[in-house]
């Protein structure tokens, strides 16, 4: 009640303080002097006696004020001064006038012509407010659309498109949440017109808990008068703001609903059909702007993949080395997937054991942990060959409790393969808070797996390359040597025979 009066009196001194409301006065002291100051002369014309009294044509002229008010103040003022004119005129007929009937009936005309004056002007005035506001909204959603198409940002898109919603409702805050899917919660990503703290409060909300997430489900824009009973746990800090009358209208793009606009009024105000029409069609270009965005970040993220997949594929036919490939792959699958610890366990084919000879934010120790395929997590994905999802690790039924007291929480596994043979496992996770990894990040682990598996598979025919060589080489060797030998003993063996044939050469020769 004290606030409305506040308002009302800020009005009134608002009011006072305009040139135009002091004109309206002067002109009704100055026709209310003339309608009392002037001789008892007739001022009507000769063949108009008898249809109206004297001072009918400051009757007449009292309109004039009245049309004024109308165009300054609106109908409210046009009618006050109506009002106030009947009862300036109302003396002068009831105890001065000698035809009071004739001025009565003038009064009654007054009374009708200036209704009729303010209705008139009120009508024209409305239509002109409403095609400049239809025209000012065809303008907010050209700049929306400007926006939209000539900015890829989404950050300046939706600033940019709260500013225009606000400017054209006059509304003093605005919000804008966009939906987390896997964690089904609205984030706030765009906000004007409130304070720090709030938006602190106001930054990360589950979709089941307010008003926001209604307009979600239902599609539909949403009005709201009391916040503190409308948003659940965010109504005390809206409250708090000092926000009473909100728009809420879903971002919708093609059906789905990419998240939430809100604009709010700071004071109790009832909202228009265009109002809500108007943040509606906004809403859906937002979805839209939103969609856009998004699918600009899916092709901007698959890019990206690609390059790491192409830089692995490459280390791949350029290192054979496992000790210098396999730290980078699983360098490589923690920053595509957001990961922030990993592990590449390997098969011993021969012992069927499973090593971690290679982990990375996590304690060296672990690398010296040796299991069977039917210990862990590491034996699952090698005997299943498929990948492996955890939300919360320490509650995995074959969770180590080595691995367990690193703080490992969510978990993707993947095998390792070439072909249908399994090498190992690839492992990427999150530390003492839980991450959901999507269907796209576990097909790039998979990918990964796959080319770190014909990497080991590489690895291994090299290795068993160079161990035949070895061999090759080995026998070359040795048969060298052999052959070496056996020509070392007979070249010995001639010598030694043409040696003592030419012994004998002189008695040869004696005889003969």
């Amino acid at each position: 009640m004290e606030a409305e009066r506040t308002t009302l009196g800020r009005r009134l001194k608002r009011a006072i303080a305009r040139r135009s409301f002091w004109i309206i006065v002067a002109m009704l002291a100055a026709i209310t002097m003339l309608h009392y100051s002037l001789p008892s002369a007739r001022l009507a014309a000769p063949w108009m006696d008898g249809f109206l009294s004297r001072h009918a044509v400051e009757r007449i002229i009292f309109i004039l004020p009245v049309a004024g008010a109308a165009f300054t103040y609106g109908q409210v003022g046009g009618m006050i001064t109506l009002a106030l004119v009947i009862l300036i005129m109302l003396p002068r007929v009831l105890w001065i006038s000698p035809y009071p009937l004739d001025a009565g009936i003038e009064i009654a005309a007054v009374a009708v012509v200036g209704y009729l004056v303010v209705w008139m002007i009120e009508t024209q005035e409305r239509e002109k407010r409403l095609r400049q506001q239809t025209l000012l909204r065809l303008r907010a959603l050209n700049a929306v659309a400007t926006i939209i198409t000539h900015s890829p940002e989404l950050e300046q898109i939706l600033n940019g498109a709260l500013e225009k919603v606000l400017e054209v409702t006059g509304l003093e805050a605005g919000l804008i949440f966009l939906l987390e899917p896997q964690r089904q919660e609205l984030v706030l990503a765009a906000h004007r017109g409130m304070s720090p703290e709030t938006i602190a409060r106001l930054e990360r909300m589950p979709v089941d808990e307010n008003v926001y997430g209604r307009a979600m489900r239902s599609g539909q824009p949403v009005v709201v008068d009391e916040p503190l009973a409308e948003l659940g746990r965010a109504g005390e800090a809206v409250w708090q703001e000092g926000l009473h009358s909100q728009m809420v209208t879903p971002l919708k793009s093609k059906g789905k609903v990419q998240g939430v606009l809100a604009v709010a009024a700071r004071r109790g105000r009832a909202f228009s059909a265009e109002d809500l029409e108007l943040v509606d069609v906004i809403g859906n270009q937002i979805g839209v702007a939103v969609e856009n965005a998004s699918l600009h970040r899916d092709i901007a993220r698959q890019l990206h993949i690609q390059r790491w997949l192409n830089e692995v594929a490459e280390r791949i036919t350029s290192e054979l080395e496992l000790e210098k490939l396999l730290p980078k792959v699983l360098q490589i699958a923690e920053e595509m997937v957001g990961a922030e610890a990993g592990a590449i366990a390997l098969l011993d084919p021969q012992s069927q054991c499973i090593q971690y000879p290679y982990l990375h934010n996590l304690p060296a120790e672990l690398a010296e942990i040796t299991l069977s395929i039917h210990e862990g997590l590491a034996g699952e994905v090698v005997r299943s060959a498929r990948p492996v999802l955890i939300d919360d690790y320490r509650s995995y039924p074959a969770a180590l409790p080595a691995f367990a007291a690193t703080g490992l929480t969510s978990v993707a596994a993947v095998p390792i393969v070439s072909g249908s043979q399994v090498f190992g496992i690839l492992a990427v996770g999150s530390l003492d808070s839980a991450k959901r990894f999507s269907e796209q990040d576990v097909a790039v682990l998979v990918a990964m797996g796959r080319q770190t598996g014909v990497a080991v598979e590489n690895a291994h025919l090299y290795e068993s390359m160079r161990f035949y060589a070895r061999q090759i080489i080995q026998a070359q060797e040795n048969e060298r040597k052999r052959i070496a030998q056996e020509l070392h003993d007979e070249t010995v063996q001639m010598l030694i025979a043409i040696s003592r044939r030419l012994e004998g050469l002189p008695a040869v020769q004696a005889q003969l």
